[in-house]
């Protein structure tokens, strides 16, 4: 299958000196895991998880989501609070179970091995990328990471994605973007990026959307 792959999205990235890469629901099979983490966070305090909560909240840093939730559900605690819990609860699984998707793997070490940047631009914080990332034995194939919160602004602004690209040398004709979700892919689309998209299951709904906007799209 990976060389299925690797032939459908080659005329993307042959020509390329950057490949970022999104983290969660990309390369790592989490997205549920952030899901479920919303609902069972609202829960131990008596909460319920709205469906227009959870929807509003997939296109937030993890910063950003925790404000909102202060400021939705009234909560007498700040914001940096209930981010530091939320990373809490998370922590355990970035660190020890949760998986890479299946040719994510192969993928990296791939773009390595022909030369190509690696830069993982993600919305989840550092420590925890590096850990996930690490345990999974794909680090030593990472060039840099770079995070929403380092940039100070959320994936619904191309910043991120530009910021990648110079951290690895690179001009934006010169980077192809892979990305899961429907917010960022919207994003990147606005740009000259080439944007590869990558299937994840909680993105089901959005998938014919999804394939429309990218250059190219490929299940991992």
């Amino acid at each position: 299958m990976i060389d299925d792959i690797i032939k459908k999205i080659s005329p993307y990235v042959s020509d390329k000196k950057c490949v970022i890469m999104d983290m969660d629901g990309t390369i790592l099979d989490s997205m549920k895991m952030w899901h479920e983490l919303d609902v069972v966070y609202l829960g131990s305090m008596g909460l319920e998880a709205t469906p227009e909560f959870c929807e509003a909240v997939k296109t937030l840093t993890i910063y950003e989501a925790a404000d909102y939730i202060v400021q939705s559900y009234k909560l007498d605690k700040s914001g940096e609070t209930v981010a530091r819990e939320i990373l809490d609860m998370s922590e355990d699984k970035y660190r020890n179970e949760i998986p890479l998707k299946d040719n994510a793997a192969f993928l990296m070490k791939y773009f390595h091995d022909i030369g190509k940047k690696i830069v993982i631009a993600t919305s989840n914080e550092e420590e925890l990328t590096k850990a996930a990332l690490s345990r999974n034995g794909v680090m030593e194939y990472v060039d840099y990471i770079i995070t929403s919160t380092m940039v100070g602004i959320s994936k619904e602004f191309p910043d991120i994605y530009i910021k990648a690209g110079e951290l690895a040398g690179a001009g934006i004709d010169e980077c192809v973007v892979f990305e899961d979700s429907l917010h960022a892919v919207r994003t990147v689309s606005k740009t000259d990026f080439t944007l590869i998209a990558v299937y994840d299951e909680t993105e089901e709904e959005n998938w014919e959307e999804i394939k429309e906007l990218a250059d190219c799209w490929v299940v991992l």
